[in-house]
C-alpha cells in the first residue's frame, strides 16, 4: 500500500510539475506577444502620424507645399521607420521622398488602382487615414502604406479634396523596431495575420507562414486605421519523446520501492512533497503579488494594504500617509533611450525607495513610471513631508544609463487616511490629484491633498465632456483680429482666434478651454 501510494503521489507531482510549467511558459508567451503587439502599434501609429504633419502644412500653404524634400526629410528623421513620404494631389503621386529607387510611382494614379482604389476611396469618403497593404509595391518590396486625404477649405462651399498625404513604411523596417528576430533566435515562432479586405479570409502576412502555430497561440490584436491584424506567437518546443516520459516514472518506481522499505525516506517524502508545493505556492504569490521587474508589491496588493491600513487606523484612531509618486518626463528617456535603459531607471528607482523607507512602510510599483508609499502611524503631516523630501533628495541623485549620467525628478501627492477618504479607491484617487497638482506646479515638488481638487477633478472632468459634445455640435468658430502697423496706421494682417459659443454660458474664452483640449487630445480634432 506504501508503494502504491508513493507512485501515485509521484505521478501526480509529475503532472502537476508539467502543468505548472506549461502554464508558466503559455503565461510568458503571452505577455511578451502582447508587449510586441504594443511596439508594432505604436511604432506604426507614429509613423502614421506623418501624414498629420503634412496636411498641416499643406493647410498652411493653401495647397503648394513649398521645400517638399527637406520638410519630408526632417519629418523622417524626427520620427523615424518610415521609409518614404508622397504627396497625390487629385489621388496621383507627383512627389515622393526619398526618390531613389521609387521613380516608378510617380506619376501612379491611386484612385485607378483597382487594388488600392478601394482603401483611397474609403478615406475620401470618412475623411480619414486609411492604411493599405501589406503588399508587393510596383518598386519591389512589400509594404504598407498609410493614406490621408487632404481637404483644403473653400470659402462659401464644402470644402475640396486636395489630394491624399501619403507614409511608405516597408513591413521589414517595421519588424525592425521589434524583438521578433531575437525571439526566432530563442527558438519562438510568430505570425502577422489579418482579414483580407478583398478575400474576407484569414492571411498571415509575416513570420513563419509554411506552419500553423498549434501551442500558446491566441492572436493578440493590433489596432490599425480601418481594421486589425493579429500577432501569433508560439514557443517552438521540442515534443518529449515516450521513452524519455516512461523514464520519468520508471525512476518514480524505483525510488517509491526503495522508500518502502526505508524508513527514513518514508518519515522524509512528506516533507520533501510539502516543501515541493511551498515553492510552487511562493513562486505563484510572487507573481500574483509582485511587481517583477522591481521585486515591490504590485496594485493587487497595495489595494489589500490600503484596506487593512484603513481598518487598523479607524480601529486605533491613528493616522497614516499615502504617497503617490510619478517620474518626470520618464517617456522621453523610454523614446530616446529605449525602453531596456527605461526598465533599469525603473529597478534603480524601486531599490533606492526599499532603501529609503523604514522597515513598516510599504512601496509599490503600481504601473508605468507610477509609484505609491505607505507611511503608517503617522503623527503628524510634516513627518510625511520630511519623507518625501528625503525621497526627492534621493532620486534626484544621478543614474548611469548606458554610460550617460541621467537627472529624474519625482512629483509626489500626498493624502492621508481617515481623515481624507476611508476607501482604498478614493484615497489612491485622491493621492494622484495631489501629485498632478506637483505637477502643475513645476514638477520635482510634493503637494498635500484638499477638498477643493476634487473639486477642480470633477470640473475638468464636465469641461472635458463638453468639449467633445461642443466638437459634434460645431459650437466653435473663428474670430479674426486684425494686426495694425502703427507706422502708418494700415491692416497688415489678420490673427485668427478660436471662440466657443455654449449654448447656455455664451462665449467662453479659450484660456479656458485650450490647456484641457491640449492635454485630452482634443485640440487635435478643434
Amino acid at each position: 500500500m506504501v508503494f502504491i501510494g508513493l507512485i501515485s503521489a509521484g505521478a501526480y507531482v509529475i503532472k502537476i510539475v508539467d502543468q505548472l510549467d506549461a502554464k508558466e511558459q503559455a503565461l510568458l508567451v503571452t505577455e511578451i506577444g502582447a508587449a510586441q503587439a504594443s511596439i508594432i502599434e505604436r511604432r506604426l501609429s507614429r509613423s502614421l502620424s506623418a501624414t498629420f504633419i503634412l496636411e498641416s502644412l499643406i493647410h498652411r500653404d493653401n495647397g503648394n507645399l513649398k521645400d517638399f524634400n527637406n520638410l519630408a526629410q526632417n519629418i523622417i528623421d524626427s520620427l523615424g521607420g518610415i521609409s518614404n513620404l508622397q504627396l497625390a494631389p487629385n489621388g496621383v503621386i507627383e512627389k515622393i521622398h526619398p526618390l531613389a529607387g521609387n521613380e516608378k510611382a510617380l506619376g501612379h494614379n491611386i484612385l485607378q488602382d483597382d487594388k488600392r482604389r478601394v482603401e483611397a476611396m474609403l478615406a475620401i469618403d470618412t475623411n480619414k487615414l486609411t492604411l493599405a497593404g501589406p503588399f508587393r509595391l510596383i518598386q519591389g518590396g512589400v509594404a504598407v502604406i498609410g493614406r490621408n486625404p487632404v481637404f483644403l477649405p473653400v470659402e462659401g462651399h464644402q470644402p475640396k479634396f486636395w489630394g491624399f498625404t501619403s507614409v511608405l513604411i516597408y513591413l521589414d523596417t517595421l519588424l525592425t523596431n521589434t524583438d521578433l528576430k531575437q525571439l526566432i533566435d530563442q527558438d519562438y515562432l510568430y505570425q502577422l495575420a489579418r482579414i483580407n479586405p478583398d478575400t474576407n479570409s484569414f492571411q498571415v502576412f509575416a513570420g513563419n507562414t509554411d506552419i500553423q502555430l498549434s501551442a500558446y497561440n491566441d492572436g493578440h490584436p493590433i489596432k490599425i486605421p480601418n481594421g486589425e491584424w493579429y500577432l501569433y506567437l508560439a514557443k517552438n518546443t521540442p515534443s518529449e519523446t515516450p521513452w524519455l516520459s516512461n523514464l520519468r516514472y520508471l525512476i518514480v518506481g524505483l525510488i517509491s520501492l526503495a522508500l518502502a522499505y526505508l524508513v527514513y525516506w518514508l518519515l522524509r517524502q512528506p516533507e520533501r512533497l510539502n516543501r515541493l508545493v511551498t515553492e510552487r505556492t511562493e513562486e505563484l504569490n510572487q507573481l500574483a503579488f509582485y511587481d517583477p521587474l522591481t521585486g515591490l508589491c504590485n496594485r493587487r496588493l497595495l489595494f489589500d494594504l490600503l484596506n487593512r491600513h484603513i481598518k487598523m487606523a479607524q480601529r486605533n484612531g491613528s493616522m497614516f500617509a499615502l504617497l503617490y509618486l510619478d517620474l518626470d518626463q520618464f517617456k522621453r528617456i523610454n523614446d530616446t533611450m529605449g525602453h531596456d535603459a527605461g526598465d533599469v531607471l525603473l529597478k534603480t528607482v524601486g531599490d533606492r525607495l526599499s532603501q529609503s523607507l523604514r522597515a513598516s512602510d510599504v512601496a509599490a510599483r503600481i504601473g508605468g513610471d507610477e509609484f505609491c508609499v505607505i507611511l503608517p502611524e503617522i503623527k503628524l503631516t510634516t513627518n510625511a513631508a520630511r519623507v518625501a523630501k528625503k525621497l526627492m533628495a534621493v532620486l534626484n541623485q544621478p543614474i548611469e544609463l548606458q554610460q550617460k549620467s541621467i537627472l529624474i525628478t519625482p512629483s509626489i501627492g500626498i493624502t492621508f487616511a481617515p481623515d481624507d477618504a476611508t476607501e482604498s479607491i478614493e484615497l489612491l484617487k485622491n493621492a494622484d490629484l495631489a501629485m498632478y497638482a506637483a505637477k502643475k506646479q513645476g514638477r520635482n515638488n510634493y503637494q498635500f491633498f484638499n477638498a477643493s481638487m476634487n473639486e477642480r477633478a470633477s470640473n475638468r472632468l464636465n469641461l472635458e465632456n463638453e468639449l467633445r459634445r461642443a466638437l459634434e455640435q460645431e459650437e466653435f468658430e473663428l474670430h479674426f483680429q486684425p494686426l495694425v502697423s502703427l507706422k502708418d496706421q494700415q491692416t497688415v494682417g489678420l490673427e485668427a482666434l478660436i471662440r466657443w459659443r455654449h449654448p447656455s454660458q455664451g462665449i467662453i474664452s479659450p484660456y479656458h478651454f485650450i490647456p484641457v483640449a491640449e492635454d485630452t487630445g482634443l485640440i487635435v480634432p478643434l
